[in-house]
């Protein structure tokens, strides 16, 4: 027999900052005088409450409400994405002692995935976060889901596709991912300079590091042994 639940949700809204923050401040010289052109943005919720839950809960530059009503998990997903946000996800043990401390129960965005992408088994294989990942202007996406062998991971958005150097590993159990040595391995995308047309670019990656080290850099040359390097997104000093 099925047994269906019902629980509270609890909801994360990240917003858009320029439609629901107000800023204001400036940076000063060690004389007084105020530095040129190095805005500071202080910024503050101006949509505090939302209709069915409770008064907003802040933490670490997100929002989180939790419902005074109940619905099964799956309602639970798709209300919180309808509003713009998604099931609570947390980012780090911090984060998790927060939430916890806050409302000890509740849905969150976590859940056994049997669909292509996540290696499915019992009781432990293809959990996943449901938090959605970019898609807005999405220019290029280096999915390991797509990957099955050989030198070349495919850029499924636009087939801006990457060469893989020196046989990283590929693991398609209890989820799908390359691992990378940190010395020989690693990946270079095609030219990519016709999809980065703005000032401003956000890049994404999920990854496990063991160690310090360059996680995305970028080249002048197709080649890491010569021309400029521009390091994108690093860990130093174990953070």
């Amino acid at each position: 027999m099925i047994k269906k639940i019902l629980i509270t949700i609890l909801l994360l809204v990240c917003f858009n900052a320029f439609s629901q923050f107000t800023y204001s401040g400036y940076i000063k010289t060690p004389d007084g005088s105020g530095a040129i052109n190095f805005p500071v943005k202080l910024y503050k919720r101006t949509t505090p409450t939302l209709t069915g839950f409770t008064s907003q809960t802040n933490y670490n530059g997100h929002s989180y409400y939790r419902s005074t009503g109940t619905a099964t998990w799956t309602a639970a997903k798709t209300a919180c994405e309808a509003m713009g946000g998604h099931l609570v996800t947390f980012s780090n043990a911090a984060e998790n002692t927060f939430i916890y401390n806050t409302w000890p129960s509740g849905w969150i965005g976590y859940y056994q995935d049997r669909v292509a992408g996540f290696s499915y088994s019992e009781p432990l294989g293809g959990y996943r976060w449901t938090e959605l990942p970019v898609s807005l202007n999405l220019q290029a996406d280096y999915d390991v889901a797509s990957y099955t062998s050989g030198t070349t991971l495919t850029d499924i958005k636009n087939s801006v596709n990457t060469t893989l150097y020196n046989s990283p590993v590929y693991t398609s159990t209890s989820g799908k991912y390359l691992t990378f040595n940190g010395t020989n391995q690693y990946g270079i995308t095609n030219n990519l300079a016709s999809k980065v047309t703005g000032n401003i670019v956000t890049l994404m990656a999920w990854i496990y590091p063991t160690g310090n080290g360059v996680i995305v850099t970028e080249l002048g040359t197709g080649s890491p042994s010569s021309g400029w390097h521009d390091s994108q997104i690093e860990i130093t000093g174990g953070n």
